[in-house]
């Protein structure tokens, strides 16, 4: 009796990619209807008049005017660039400050591995709960914020943290940031553990100062992952409603509506769900763009290291 005969290479690759694709097609199936039949029902919903107020013979189409709505409001022009602030001061400082924790953390010290696992706390709390704690602290009557600053005599009387238009999104910002910055530290800890010592010796045995080291060894080595880290806080933040629901429920007024919020009470507060439904496909359509010009610009970075 003859043994089968073994398959050629490109047979038994294309085998086993057949293999592949079987093999994750139910789960490929599942993201895809879980994704593609709300995202389909909101562009249909866009292109109609509904509101939870009215019937189905309430809706009848309306074609991009919903769109044109938005886009000659006001409000929304404010919440754009709200969202803008919002985004740009939380990504930039989580960034920053991801950056320095993680240098920190390279460094060798008593009770390290102790220290990186508390940096992480922030970030695996419960958002409702970190919220509410810092609700309490931000609090004008009570809130430690206010009874620290008052006694060392920073202040003269309680600042409301929340209730002040002037303080409310730089606050908000502030408690992204907290709640933030340990996934920027972590991921830049792996990076820069993978940079090879070698090049920061051969940097010192050329004379080059720290700053330098950092300018022409570090952050080429990170490049990469920097890039993904914004790509991921960038799209997080833009679309965070929770974060900022929660502390200040988009006010005092509109301070702190960014897009995600205005969408919101409008599909959900107002009842104006194709309105709502057209605002969430300009910010699906925004978050397309991003994502394509981070893309853009991490395949450049890498086509600069591999040259």
């Amino acid at each position: 009796m003859t043994e089968p005969r073994p398959l050629p290479g490109a047979q038994l690759l294309r085998r086993r990619r057949r293999f592949a694709l079987l093999l994750i097609a139910p789960a490929a199936l599942l993201v895809l209807a879980v994704a593609l039949v709300p995202a389909t029902w909101s562009l249909v919903l866009s292109l109609q008049s509904r509101d939870l107020s009215g019937g189905t013979a309430a809706v009848h189409w309306v074609g991009l005017a919903n769109y044109r709505d938005w886009l000659s409001d006001p409000v929304f022009h404010h919440a754009v660039m709200r969202s803008v602030v919002w985004t740009v001061c939380s990504v930039g400082l989580q960034l920053v400050l991801g950056l320095g924790v993680a240098l920190l953390l390279q460094r060798a010290f008593p009770g390290r591995g102790l220290v990186r696992a508390l940096v992480l706390i922030p970030w695996v709390l419960p958002i409702v709960s970190t919220a509410n704690i810092w609700v309490w602290m931000f609090n004008d009557v009570y809130g430690i914020l206010n009874t620290a600053l008052l006694a060392l005599g920073v202040i003269r009387t309680p600042i409301p943290w929340l209730s002040a238009s002037e303080f409310a999104l730089p606050s908000a910002i502030l408690v992204k940031t907290w709640r933030e910055f340990p996934f920027s530290a972590l991921m830049l800890m792996a990076a820069l553990q993978a940079i090879p010592a070698e090049l920061y010796e051969a940097a010192r045995l050329d004379g080059a100062r720290a700053w330098r080291r950092f300018i022409h060894v570090t952050l080429p080595g990170i490049r990469l992952v920097v890039l993904v880290i914004l790509m991921l806080q960038t799209i997080w933040t833009f679309n965070d409603v929770t974060t900022l629901y929660l502390l200040t429920r988009g006010g005092p007024g509109d301070a702190t509506t960014t897009l995600p919020i205005l969408v919101y009470n409008t599909a959900f507060g107002a009842g104006a769900l194709s309105r709502g439904a057209s605002g969430a496909v300009m910010m699906f359509i925004v978050v397309l763009v991003l994502i394509a010009t981070f893309f853009v610009l991490y395949n450049r970075a890498e086509s600069r290291l591999r040259a």
